[in-house]
């Protein structure tokens, strides 16, 4: 097996389950309250995940050319991420996209089960 790291969708099992239908129900009605909104917070991403990662997994996904700024914090000790990352699109229609689009994924090839949450960010991030 390679030691690659790929990003991939949950089972449809997970997504059909009552618990994670809620959830995605409350991120889409927390997405109406952010009507201008262009940044998000994508939660539970495995700590050895690299930017170049991320930025691979939005362009696989179909974002390529629809985001400027993808910001991952890392531990100054460990030098890895902290499990989360912000991603600014360059509208909001590409943002309320994301928010259907990446919730629930995890990365393929490590141990982790660990599935992706996606939020409006509190603070807005611009390239400008």
């Amino acid at each position: 097996r390679s030691t690659e790291r790929s990003w991939a969708p949950v089972s449809s099992e997970l997504v059909r389950d009552k618990q994670y239908s809620d959830a995605t129900d409350s991120i889409a009605a927390s997405a109406c309250e952010g009507a201008e909104a262009t940044t998000i917070m994508l939660r539970n991403i495995v700590n050895k995940a690299q930017e170049s990662d991320i930025r691979t997994f939005l362009d696989e996904r179909g974002f390529e050319d629809m985001y400027d700024v993808v910001v991952l914090p890392k531990d100054a000790k460990s030098q890895r991420n902290r499990g989360y990352c912000f991603i600014n699109f360059l509208s909001h229609e590409q943002l309320q996209r994301s928010m259907k689009d990446l919730v629930g994924h995890q990365i393929e090839g490590t141990p982790s089960k660990k599935l992706m949450e996606v939020r409006i960010a509190a603070e807005q991030l611009s390239s400008k």
